[in-house]
């Protein structure tokens, strides 16, 4: 699409430039793998059934033996339960936190959505995501990885505080 938009406005552009930058090209907060305090931690802003799914499959495949810890807040409108299903059912552990004051469903409506699905994942409740995030970040063991994920706020929110 983006090679398209670029021929439409300028007529020309050189193939073999355009397919150089779109392979290394890095979008923040989509599969987004950081070393923070000597681990690591992987941002993905998968906010719907789908891309949690895609995330969950891309996680299995780059990290087939590892387990992992979630911190999700998720906006008012989502499927929150599909979302926290699959979430629960793939993650050692999951967090739930809000990262929106208006637009976020609040951490412990999403905890209570977790305890109606009956999952038998760790799920608990931290209200600031920031607090949740550095909690996190310390108990994370060497065999875990951390995920932030459900939400643009979310994920946006820690990246610029580690900016």
């Amino acid at each position: 699409i983006a090679f398209s938009a670029l021929k439409i406005l300028l007529n020309k552009v050189d193939e073999k430039k355009f397919l150089k930058m779109a392979i290394n090209l890095k979008l923040s907060g989509r599969f987004d793998i950081r070393k923070m305090a000597g681990k690591s931690v992987i941002f993905d802003v998968a906010h719907t059934k789908n891309s949690m799914e895609n995330l969950v499959r891309a996680l299995r495949k780059n990290f087939p033996k590892r387990s992992f810890v979630f911190l999700v807040a998720l906006m008012k409108g989502k499927d929150a339960k599909s979302i926290i299903e699959i979430a629960s059912r793939f993650a050692e552990k999951v967090i739930f936190t809000s990262a929106h004051e208006i637009r976020g469903v609040p951490a412990q409506e999403l905890l209570e959505i977790a305890k109606a699905l009956n999952l038998q994942c760790k799920n608990s409740v931290s209200q600031k995501p920031e607090i949740a995030f550095k909690s996190l970040l310390q108990q994370t063991k060497k065999n875990q990885l951390l995920v932030v994920t459900g939400s643009h706020f979310l994920v946006g929110k820690l990246l610029v505080k580690e900016a």
